[in-house]
This record gives structure tokens, C-alpha cells and sequence, in this order.
């Protein structure tokens, strides 16, 4: 059997975008961030509170760009799926990766999710495994990672 390198990645890239209410929620939170370091630093010499603020984001962006760019290929991931009709990949993602994205996961827990997704969707485990696959494949692709 071929290790799935990506797998892993791909997984809590999805779980992330969850977590974060997606790439505009993440942004928000550090947009949040920069006002809030503003606040605590006062006044440092810059003329414009604003001007200070968008030196911090700047700076918080250089520092997160990784989970952005995560967060852009999950939503990419996404778009392209609901714009091919591929639903049911969609559906499989909500219910293995989307439940629970702030809890770790456990041994087995993507196991129980994926047999409560065939229940629901329906359709067999290995459908659901091969549809999770495809999603992360196509993550990967968007994300730029070499498979």
C-alpha cells in the first residue's frame, strides 16, 4: 500500500477551516489581533493609529501565511466541488472532518464518522474514503504539495 503523505495535512487543513469559520473568519480574528496590539501599544511615533494597524496585519499575515494559504486551498476545494455538483464529497466532508474540528482527534474517530456518514448520505465506506481522497487530492493540488 502507497503512504498517503498528504493525508495527515490535508485532514487539519480542513478541520482548521472549520475551526476558523473559514478564510474570511480567520481574517477577522487577525485583523482582531492587530487592533487589539494597537490598543496596547499606544502611541509609537506613527501619525495614524490606522497606519499602525495595517503595519501590524501586514506583519501578522507574513506570520500566518501558511494557514492562509491552507485556508484559501480548502476554500478553493470547496468552491470547485459545490461548482462540479460533487455534493455527496461536500456532504462526506462536513461529516468526517467538519464535526468536532475543535476536539483532537482520536484513534478511530474518522473510522466512526465515516460509518455515520454512509448511514446519512448514503452511501458505502469505501465511497466515503474515496470521496475524502479526492477531496484531499484536490486540496493538495491547490495547495501546491507535492504528491
Amino acid at each position: 500500500m502507497i503512504k498517503d503523505h498528504i493525508r495527515d495535512y490535508a485532514t487539519e487543513a480542513f478541520r482548521l477551516y472549520k475551526r476558523e469559520n473559514g478564510l474570511k473568519g480567520y481574517a477577522l480574528k487577525l485583523k482582531r489581533i492587530a487592533d487589539d496590539r494597537v490598543k496596547q501599544s499606544g502611541s509609537s511615533g506613527v501619525s495614524k493609529p490606522t497606519e499602525m494597524a495595517v503595519m501590524y496585519l501586514q506583519k501578522l499575515e507574513e506570520e500566518h501565511s501558511a494557514n492562509i494559504a491552507d485556508l484559501t486551498a480548502v476554500e478553493r476545494v470547496l468552491f470547485l466541488l459545490n461548482y462540479k455538483k460533487k455534493i455527496e464529497i461536500v456532504k462526506a466532508i462536513e461529516y468526517v472532518y467538519f464535526v468536532e474540528a475543535h476536539i483532537n482527534i482520536k484513534r478511530c474517530d474518522i473510522q466512526d464518522r465515516v460509518n455515520k456518514a454512509s448511514i446519512e448520505i448514503p452511501a458505502s465506506e469505501r465511497n466515503i474514503y474515496y470521496w475524502l481522497k479526492n477531496a484531499r487530492d484536490l486540496f493538495a493540488f491547490e495547495r501546491g504539495l507535492r504528491r
